[in-house]
């Protein structure tokens, strides 16, 4: 799981409540060296636009990716295995990534916790 919208945590809390095996919270406690070991032995891989994006599509994992401030089909385009969930905002997707949002990221919580579990539900069932 990566940082990405306010819900990502509620996405969590509800996948860890499905009492599966092998769900694993990794957020800034590995290497990109380690990332890259645990990633071969994962079924899904759900962040934010990242590099993690990037290595898992190496290794053709399923990915949830969440895209704000950037358009998704510039990322991931190439990568077959990666869904990418886009923000919903009259002013998103935009590049201002070296600015701070005068919207104060409202984009960020166009994302339901329902939409990214469902989606999430819907890709370990393939």
């Amino acid at each position: 799981m990566g940082e990405g919208t306010p819900h990502t945590e509620a996405v969590y809390n509800r996948i860890k409540n499905m009492n599966l095996p092998n769900i694993i919270d990794m957020v800034k406690k590995t290497t990109v060296r380690q990332y890259m070991n645990l990633a071969l032995g994962c079924d899904l891989i759900f962040t934010n636009d990242s590099g993690i994006v990037n290595i898992g599509a190496v290794f053709d994992k399923k990915i949830l990716a969440i895209y704000s401030t950037v358009p998704k089909e510039t990322r991931i385009d190439h990568y077959p295995s990666v869904i990418g969930l886009q923000v919903k905002s009259d002013c998103s997707p935009c590049y201002k990534l070296a600015h701070e949002c005068k919207f104060k990221d409202k984009c960020l919580n166009t994302i339901t916790v329902n939409e990214m579990f469902n989606k999430i539900t819907e890709m370990v069932g393939r």
